[in-house]
């Protein structure tokens, strides 16, 4: 089975991209994490890009198509709690342990096979090696509409409904990051019963105090 993955590079850097391909490696640390060793970052669709570069005329829009037996999607937002956590351990301040955090994304990581639209909020795609130049091009994001494009709304859909339980069930859960993306201020929890985490934007008025 064939994916189609998408990648958002900046235009000054694309000619080598299609040349020489994507190299794996990260300049930022891995904090622990298995996944991120060595590895490439995509996204299941442009329309997930929580980052800032749709619709930024200094990045491009590629796409790569790979076997999906070589991707897997993670949830982004936990790398970001674990990032900020790791900051601000070095002043002790931290919320959570970055480390935990970083197993917990490494392990709720699942197969692009079986990824469903609004499991994660903030899903990515990792490979762990290189995208032959052959694998790529470039594309419009606006042509590149598919199943994954309405992730962040079935997700804030399936959250509604999570709050609603939570509250109703009273079931404890704990603050464990709070960071941000281009959709503003974000909150992260844990239900610390079923290590289940879950991130909401925090100007959106959700009254946790409830829970």
């Amino acid at each position: 089975m064939k994916a189609k993955i998408y990648h958002f590079a900046e235009s000054k850097n694309v000619e080598v991209i299609l040349r020489d391909g994507l190299i794996p490696g990260t300049k930022y640390s891995t904090l622990g994490s298995k996944l991120r060793e060595g590895a490439n970052y995509f996204w299941l669709s442009p329309a997930n890009d929580l980052m800032g570069y749709l619709g930024n005329n200094d990045y491009t829009c590629l796409e790569i198509e790979i076997d999906s037996s070589l991707c897997k999607v993670v949830n982004m937002d936990i790398s970001s709690a674990s990032f900020v956590n790791f900051i601000s351990a070095k002043n002790s301040e931290s919320l959570y342990d970055y480390m935990e955090l970083s197993k917990l994304y490494d392990s709720t990581a699942v197969d692009y096979a079986i990824y469903k639209s609004g499991h994660f909020r903030s899903p990515e795609v990792i490979v762990q090696q290189k995208i032959s130049p052959c694998d790529i091009k470039i594309v419009q994001p606006s042509d590149c509409d598919n199943a994954f494009s309405d992730n962040l709304q079935v997700y804030n859909t399936h959250l509604a409904e999570k709050l609603t339980r939570l509250m109703k069930e009273k079931i404890p859960i704990r603050l464990v990051a709070c960071h941000d993306d281009s959709t503003g201020i974000l909150e992260s929890y844990l239900i610390e019963a079923s290590n289940e985490f879950f991130t909401i934007q925090s100007d959106k008025g959700v009254d946790l105090e409830k829970l």
